[in-house]
């Protein structure tokens, strides 16, 4: 965007080797993997569990003292207690068939050296959240082959904001439309209002709601279908559906008021349509 001549706020880059770093001088790769390896894909409990005990060893972990000052000069060559925006960027992000979509953390109007560095850290403990986790999992992605780069940026106090696809991601053409992600599944449908009610949610379920967030993405893992009242190609929904192989219809406006949970119905995510029995 710099070469092509765009209006790009300047900032920084903290690399992987950070992250590394951190984690060796904490001592932290052992306990980080004995705790993943007790997480199960299709079980949030398990997932949260590893979750938090991974939380913890960022939390008591020290960034080393060369690389905590190397943040505040960059910082500081910013402009004095300028507003930024810290933001994750995972090694394994952003591929063709892997966007790690809402899953790691950004930290928006952070001032001050050591607001910034505490943002990175929180940003590296991010890649270790929950559904982080799960997401890996379900991708194949093994948790030794995951590190982390932190983008500290001027904060754009923008009017707008958003994400632009110069296709459609299903298609390839520039069109629009309510059939998110392809293929065609028939279950038992599964609605589900608010995080409160996960646990009702079983393998094989159609994940019906009115929108998800990247905390649902433990759900995803379980579904067989996904079906919403918001929604389109474009959200967080439809991505992570097409990268778990799900067929997903969004945008029905009504799924969640005319779909009762143990409903069978059918998802047709190249058409955008779905029936309902009995």
């Amino acid at each position: 965007m710099v070469a092509a001549g765009l209006p790009v706020p300047p900032g920084f880059h903290i690399t992987t080797d950070a992250y590394r770093r951190f984690v060796d001088e904490n001592h932290l790769g052992d306990g980080i993997l004995s705790a993943a390896a007790q997480a199960q894909v299709n079980d949030p409990v398990t997932l949260d569990r590893a979750s938090a005990q991974i939380q913890s060893l960022f939390a008591q972990g020290t960034i080393p003292g060369e690389s905590a000052e190397m943040i505040r000069r960059w910082y500081g060559e910013l402009g004095a207690d300028i507003p930024v925006a810290v933001r994750s960027s995972a090694t394994a992000e952003d591929l063709p068939g892997m966007s790690f979509a809402g899953q790691l953390e950004t930290y928006l109007n952070v001032r001050g050296g050591d607001d910034v560095i505490d943002a990175v850290r929180r940003c590296w403990a991010s890649l270790w959240t929950g559904r982080a986790i799960g997401y890996r999992q379900r991708q194949g992605t093994r948790p030794e082959d995951v590190s982390m780069a932190v983008v500290v940026q001027q904060l754009v106090a923008a009017e707008v904001a958003g994400v632009v696809f110069t296709a459609n991601p299903v298609t390839g053409v520039s069109i629009r439309g309510i059939g998110a992600s392809p293929g065609r599944v028939t279950g038992p449908a599964c609605v589900i209002h608010g995080p409160d009610e996960f646990d009702q949610m079983k393998p094989g379920d159609i994940l019906v709601a009115n929108i998800t967030t990247p905390a649902w993405t433990p759900l995803f893992a379980m579904a067989s279908g996904i079906v919403t009242d918001v929604g389109g190609p474009l959200s967080y929904s439809s991505i992570v559906a097409r990268e778990y192989g799900v067929p997903a219809v969004l945008g029905t406006g009504v799924a969640t008021h005319r779909i009762r949970s143990g409903q069978r119905i059918t998802v047709d995510g190249d058409g955008g349509v779905v029936t309902l029995s009995g």
